[in-house]
């Protein structure tokens, strides 16, 4: 069995011409892996989609902001390196927003799975 840990769900929401200065902070923090939602991805969509795809332009959100989620272990990254983090992205441009989303347990999801797997019948036996 896997021992419990938690981890920090990150945000941060960021104009797109800072996102440069904050991936090197984080990669400066040694934080490598992090999802990036930026928008700007349907418009390459649009350029590159075969004839036979439709896009609603009305569900495509525009923004000139992308976000950053990021989880950090709580047993690799303490509360103060987390606002020393937080300080240093923060201090580039007061548009820019950080916050702990939520914490998360770790489970082992080997064995989680099976709580919720339920058998059923294909057919006649």
């Amino acid at each position: 069995m896997l021992e419990n840990n938690k981890w920090f769900e990150i945000i941060i929401n960021l104009p797109k011409e800072f996102e440069d200065i904050v991936y090197s902070i984080l990669y400066d923090y040694d934080i490598s892996t992090f999802e990036i939602i930026d928008y700007r991805t349907m418009d390459e969509i649009k350029k590159t989609k075969p004839y036979w795809v439709e896009l609603q332009d009305n569900l495509i959100p525009k923004s000139k902001f992308i976000t950053i989620k990021l989880y950090l272990s709580e047993s690799e990254h303490d509360k103060n390196e987390i606002k020393e983090l937080e300080n240093s992205i923060k201090n580039i441009n007061k548009l820019i927003e950080f916050y702990i989303d939520k914490k998360i347990e770790d489970k082992d999801w080997s064995e989680e799975w099976k709580k919720f797997y339920k058998p059923f019948r294909i057919g006649k036996k």
